[in-house]
């Protein structure tokens, strides 16, 4: 039966969060208002939130709207992105979208402040490397101490870190007498670790472009470079099992030897992530990384559902495909959640679940507890369908400039906002014939509850 409770503000619905019971339904919205919405609730509250968007272009779009209300730099506010290939297809993953999933998976295992993390349907289908793994691979290095740096360089290779003349991007290495260079996913930057011997003498973050240091650190966390770590322990039972599946797919002989042999040299390969459930035959998802009392926010369920369908027929087509082929590959269901599950793991978490229609009579099942919040969101729809019909030949930003009266009569405070400083100089321009008192605000944190000032925020947002 749903709780066809009305809660009538945003401060209610902030309030209303921590005590829910079930889902939280916040119909009305579609556009940045959602991102707005989000980010107060986590400057209210102050938890970890995995935002659920459709698709990493929607994902996307949300994140850089929650940048845009970013009150703060130091939160934690990051894309946990899918990869991007079709699934069983040999492909190396691209090494920046590694660094950047390892990156947000231990910042949801380590972190300090609560993050924000912005995902999409197909990034959380994907089963990941257990977190224990990340755990246990994690390396402190700490200037003055000792570490046997023959091991540590070898432990880089078995984290999927690749030799390099020089280091330019996330996964790779090099090694220069007694300087080792690691382009870590912890860090923006790479990192130079200097070394007497097995001393960490000096660590220091440096250019990749063009090589010069940017700041001496007095310890570095080194990370694995992909989600797999080739273990010298699980090397024996990670190949058995790949003979015994390709001996079951009917793979031929040099098929599995090209697998086979970089991997008995402790190596990994382009594609090797697709092999995952053979070293670990236990993976986690997204939701084993959450901590206690996170959030969860999703999108339209219809829109996530779609997705997440489409995703599976993929799945589906190409896992045939690669058997027909005599591809190396292993069972979808080792690799991939389906959708039920995923919408399940959402539901035990009692998300805010964003809607544009609220749910009619007789769709109300599986919707125990559930609250109600209608927002009541005025965009800027209206404003550009007056100026289009604007037929005057004369002060033709008519029609705008009494949209912006109509909301300071209402006591709200208008904000335009602008990619750039040129731009905001140039609306400021058109629009001064028309009396307003105007103020540049460099963020949108800077701007006050003022009805009687136009504020030009520079920014860039998706919708108004």
């Amino acid at each position: 039966m749903v709780q066809n409770q009305a809660i009538n503000s945003l401060r209610s619905l902030i309030n209303q969060i921590p005590h829910r019971n079930g889902r939280v339904e916040c119909y009305g919205t579609s556009g940045s208002e959602r991102a707005y919405f989000i980010w107060r609730i986590y400057r209210e509250l102050h938890i970890p939130i995995l935002v659920v968007a459709p698709s990493t272009k929607a994902a996307q779009s949300i994140l850089e709207d929650l940048r845009f209300f970013q009150d703060a730099a130091d939160v934690p506010l990051f894309l946990f992105p899918s990869y991007n290939i079709l699934p069983f297809k040999f492909l190396a993953y691209h090494n920046e979208t590694a660094a950047r999933r390892i990156f947000a998976l231990y910042q949801l295992l380590e972190y300090k402040t609560p993050p924000i993390v912005v995902s999409s349907v197909d990034a959380l289908l994907q089963k990941i490397i257990p977190k224990q793994e990340i755990i246990n691979y994690a390396e402190l290095i700490v200037a003055g101490e000792e570490i046997d740096r023959e091991d540590f360089i070898e432990k880089l290779v078995s984290g999927g870190y690749v030799h390099a003349a020089i280091v330019e991007e996330p996964g790779d290495f090099c090694v220069r007498g007694g300087i080792v260079d690691i382009y870590c996913p912890l860090y923006k930057d790479p990192l130079r670790i200097e070394f007497f011997g097995d001393m960490v003498e000096s660590i220091r973050n440096f250019s990749a472009g063009s090589q010069r240091t940017l700041q001496v650190l007095d310890e570095a966390v080194v990370l694995p470079a992909r989600e797999m770590v080739l273990n010298k322990a699980l090397l024996p039972e990670f190949i058995n099992r790949i003979r015994s599946r390709a001996s079951a797919l009917e793979i031929p002989l040099s098929e599995i030897r090209r697998i086979v042999e970089p991997i008995q040299l402790g190596q990994g390969f382009p594609g090797i992530e697709s092999l995952i459930s053979l070293i670990y035959p236990e993976l986690d998802h997204v939701f084993d990384y959450l901590p206690d009392g996170s959030l969860v926010v999703s999108m339209e369920d219809n829109d996530l559902e779609r997705a997440a369908k489409d995703s599976e027929n993929h799945i589906a087509q190409n896992y045939k495909a690669a058997c027909r082929a005599k591809k190396m590959c292993v069972e979808p269901a080792s690799l991939y959640l389906s959708w039920t599950q995923i919408k399940d793991r959402i539901g035990r978490n009692k998300p805010l679940v964003f809607k544009m229609l609220e749910v009619g009579v007789g769709q109300e099942k599986n919707r125990a507890n559930c609250m109600q919040f209608k927002a009541v969101v005025d965009d800027t729809a209206d404003v550009g369908l007056r100026l289009k019909n604007y037929q005057a030949k004369e002060n033709l930003l008519k029609p705008l400039a009494d949209w912006i009266d109509e909301k300071r009569m209402k006591g709200l405070t208008p904000v335009m906002v602008c990619r750039t400083k040129t731009q905001a100089e140039r609306l400021k321009s058109l629009l001064t014939p028309y009396g307003f008192r105007f103020k540049f605000a460099k963020t949108f944190a800077n701007v006050k509850n003022e009805p009687d000032t136009l504020y030009l925020c520079l920014g860039q947002l998706s919708t108004g």
